[in-house]
């Protein structure tokens, strides 16, 4: 057996653990479920406890599987732009305000219109928005003063697993990035940022390489994790950036989907484009001295579960079920998949969902359709967005859950217009992303381009349909917003306020 090493994804609803060689292989998974609590003003929060008890339980399912006598070292990716507050031993002082949480568009309004919005585009790469970490910890601030005067740190979810194995309180530069806390071109804390968001710069963590080693692991949780102590643990980073190394976007130009919970578009860049509609986010890449452009959708896999609840039905049947009973293109009913309010292009904290066009004729296999036409009209916009500003790839990879499914990759490929590819083992890209950053970490890997050969294609497909009709629906598609989202802000003030 080649040389080993574990990579642990903490996701936004469970963590996975991966033994994968350096070879690109991966040897054996394991996975631990955790809830989101949702409070009844649509807040979402973790209990970090319960990432380190999916941690422990996933390595003793990992180790019942596979031998782990030989593993070089562990690494990190999750869930980013989160706002978990620590004390100076490193235990959380209320639970993990995570990724989609929008209870903070006041904080991110203000932020904007205080230092414009252009003005933290360029600096930070990224729209001032309630998604990010600052505007999080700006409305903690404000509501929980005690907490932030307790903190020692700010950190993200792998930050504080690393913390826990190594006794060491960092994060990485890709994590950083996601924050609006960062100068992203000179990598580091911008303490105008800091004041802008009324925060102490004493919060910031110390940043690592995404390939630094962090630490070694500690005896105690050595044990705990079926491990030897001592064992290298490398930084790692967000879940975005360790996708794109795991899709093989390893270097300039190169591009891929990723259809999860959430969905987003990224291309691998060198030197970021300048959007000056601030639709598109850009984070620093795992790879040192590269970037990470995204355009990204809020609730992608999150509505067609939603959907697939509602029917009484699975996530990996809504494709067969929508192509079930095909109606014509003029009578089918539309879905706008804002569930969580939306990122690129819109950037908006409005719970917009919508169905409209219902009429008496239509029944499951309609609503299945639209959810997932839906879906697939929104990663359109975002691809056009690219194209606007002179980015494609043809054909386009696709990575994540819902790219597995044949007939949701040629949904895709149909409703987008656009060639695509699946990857082999798609449900693993952000575990190898993570491993490449490991090995490289423990010099196992020289360089990036040793594993350019680890993505392996799947399957290929071409658009095809009546593209012009498909085209004329998108059209109403994209008028649609502006509607959807006067009437969920009028339906917002009907709502009692939070101050």
């Amino acid at each position: 057996m080649s040389e080993t090493i574990i990579a642990a994804d903490i996701g936004t609803s469970s963590l996975k653990a991966a033994l994968v060689s350096a070879r690109g292989e991966v040897l054996a998974t394991a996975r631990h479920s955790y809830p989101t609590h949702v409070t009844p003003e649509g807040w979402t929060e973790q209990d970090p406890h319960d990432w380190l008890n999916a941690l422990i339980q996933a390595m003793r399912v990992l180790a019942a599987k596979v031998s782990l006598d030989g593993v070089s070292g562990m690494v990190f990716t999750g869930q980013m732009s989160a706002a978990l507050l620590v004390d100076r031993n490193h235990r959380p002082l209320r639970p993990c305000i995570i990724w989609s949480d929008q209870r903070a568009d006041r904080e991110a309004l203000a932020a904007s219109a205080s230092a414009g919005k252009q003005q933290l585009y360029a600096i930070t790469g990224n729209p001032a928005t309630p998604t990010y970490s600052a505007p999080k910890l700006a409305w903690v601030a404000r509501h929980e003063p005690e907490v932030l005067k307790a903190a020692q740190a700010f950190i993200q979810p792998k930050d504080w697993i690393v913390a826990q194995l190594t006794g060491r309180l960092a994060t990485d530069l890709s994590d950083a990035s996601c924050t609006n806390l960062i100068d992203l071109r000179k990598g580091r804390w911008e303490p105008a940022l800091f004041a802008l968001y009324g925060l102490d710069i004493r919060l910031a963590p110390e940043i690592l390489g995404s390939t630094d080693i962090a630490g070694v692991l500690l005896p105690a949780m050595a044990s705990e994790l079926g491990l030897k102590p001592g064992l290298p643990v490398i930084m790692g980073g967000g879940d975005g950036p360790a996708t794109a190394a795991g899709a093989g976007a390893l270097s300039q130009g190169d591009g891929y989907a990723s259809l999860g919970t959430s969905a987003w578009v990224s291309f691998t860049s060198a030197d970021p484009v300048v959007d000056e509609q601030c639709r598109l986010a850009t984070f620093a890449h795992v790879i040192p001295g590269l970037y990470v452009e995204t355009g990204s959708m809020q609730a992608a896999g999150a509505s067609i579960e939603w959907v697939a609840q509602l029917l009484g039905t699975t996530p990996a049947e809504i494709a067969g079920l929508a192509l079930a009973n095909e109606t014509p293109s003029g009578t089918k009913p539309f879905f706008l998949p804002y569930l969580q309010g939306e990122r690129t292009p819109y950037w908006s904290a409005l719970s917009a969902g919508t169905f409209f066009g219902l009429n008496r004729d239509h029944g499951r296999a309609d609503i299945a359709g639209a959810a997932l036409e839906g879906v697939c009209f929104q990663m359109r916009m975002i691809l056009d967005v690219f194209r606007e500003l002179g980015r494609g790839a043809d054909p386009l990879t696709l990575a994540g859950g819902f790219g597995q499914s044949a007939l949701f990759q040629q949904r895709f490929a149909d409703l987008t217009g656009r060639r695509v590819r699946t990857l082999a083992g798609s449900e693993h890209c952000t575990a190898l992303g993570a491993a490449i950053t490991g090995f490289l970490g423990l010099g196992i890997l020289a360089s990036p381009a040793e594993a350019a050969s680890w993505p392996r294609f799947a399957t290929d497909a071409p658009p095809s349909g009546d593209q012009r009709a498909i085209a004329a629906r998108y059209d109403v598609f994209r008028s649609a917003w502006s509607a959807a989202e006067a009437l969920a802000a009028s339906v917002s003030r009907l709502a009692p306020t939070t101050n």
